[in-house]
């Protein structure tokens, strides 16, 4: 299983990671490639390219970066098909496999992209995660993974399956706050501990750390996933910690 990490230009990149290094700073925007100013000598294992409005002639644009980068994989990653996308990245994910690369899109695009690998999200904030991981890879033939760091707090029953977004630091407070005990669920593979501020409102949070994004890994890998995506941005802090 690869597993990547993906950073931005502005990130420092840890040379000796023991992960593979993914490059986020790419914007297609018609035919053109467009990116922060990145270092000429900066290379990497894979280009994560925002492809929502990327024109259907853009591959050879993307194929000249991959090879002055020595990227061997692109992700194209957009927030959902639409009828301005669709073709071009049927088009995009055609061309790229045939020149070699091997090339990734979220799970909502693999119908249009039969020959990229399709990219599924594990945030889940009740079942089980191996049950629901399961329903994805059958009938798929390879299935990739992103891993978002999940981190926030739910009212009691919740109201939807996101949740109020913690930061590290919210989160350290709210746990100060009500003196909470932190437990493990083995279904989700989460940290969650429940608080209740007043007798008529109470809530819990769901968190991930080292532990619980190294078992998520040990999972994947038990499933057959091909490849995980993690992201620098939500991880710097453990990022050293998760061990594979």
């Amino acid at each position: 299983m690869n597993i990547y990490m993906i950073y931005s230009a502005k990130e420092q990149i840890a040379k000796n990671s023991k992960l593979l290094c993914g490059i986020h700073s790419y914007v297609a925007h018609g035919n053109t490639v467009m990116s922060e100013k990145l270092p000429s000598d900066l290379c990497g294992n894979i280009m994560v390219i925002s492809a929502q409005n990327a024109g259907e002639h853009i591959s050879p644009a993307v194929y000249d970066e991959c090879r002055k980068r020595k990227f061997t994989s692109v992700f194209l990653d957009a927030e959902e098909p639409c009828k301005n996308n669709i073709r071009a990245f049927c088009e995009i994910s055609e061309s790229l496999s045939r020149r070699g690369l091997r090339v990734f899109c979220p799970i909502a695009f693999e119908e249009f992209c039969p020959q990229a690998i399709p990219v599924a999200d594990t945030c889940i904030s009740g079942g089980v995660l191996s049950e629901y991981l399961k329903s994805l890879i059958v009938g798929r033939k390879r299935l990739a993974l992103s891993l978002p760091r999940m981190c926030a707090s739910f009212p009691m029953p919740p109201e939807d399956s996101c949740g109020n977004a913690l930061s590290p630091r919210e989160l350290s407070r709210l746990r100060d706050m009500h003196d909470a005990e932190v437990f493990f669920s083995p279904a989700m593979l989460l940290n969650y501990f429940i608080y209740s501020p007043s007798p008529r409102d109470a809530g819990f949070v769901l968190f991930d750390d080292s532990h619980t994004v190294t078992e998520k890994l040990r999972l994947a890998k038990k499933l057959g996933v091909s490849d995980v995506f993690l992201r620098y941005c939500e991880l710097s802090d453990i990022a050293d910690d998760i061990w594979f």
